[in-house]
């Protein structure tokens, strides 16, 4: 009879401890230009091509929190690079930026053409717990 109790203890204990655990919900930043880069001051290179200081608007469309936020961003156009330039959003570095947050990514060097470019905008960041 002792043995009989004691093999329905551990196989109570066993059956409690098998199973499936929750996981935690993973929280991620997305970051993503939402608008057209602004130019200037501009000075001239050549005849067909501009240095500019230039600023971007981007969002974190993620759910997580970005901090030490960087990139770089290329202009191109008629398959033609320029750049690569790299920026920051220096603010980034005390407070990271939030879920659904705008902000303003600024750099001072652009080599772009005269005429109509594209751009490609890459972000860096560190993953971060929201405050």
């Amino acid at each position: 009879m002792k043995r009989l109790i004691a093999l329905l203890v551990v196989t109570g204990v066993t059956a409690s401890c098998t199973g499936s655990l929750s996981s935690a919900p993973t929280f991620a930043a997305s970051l993503v230009t939402t608008g057209a880069l602004t130019l200037g001051p501009c000075t001239n290179v050549t005849t067909t091509e501009l240095t500019c200081a230039y600023s971007g608007p981007a969002a974190n469309e993620g759910n997580g929190c970005a901090a030490r936020v960087h990139g770089s961003i290329i202009a191109f156009t008629n398959g033609v690079a320029f750049g690569p330039s790299q920026w920051d959003y220096p603010s980034s570095i005390v407070v990271p930026v939030r879920p659904g947050e705008q902000f303003i990514y600024t750099g001072s060097a652009l080599r772009v053409p005269r005429n109509d470019f594209n751009f490609n905008t890459q972000f860096s960041w560190t993953a971060v717990q929201c405050p």
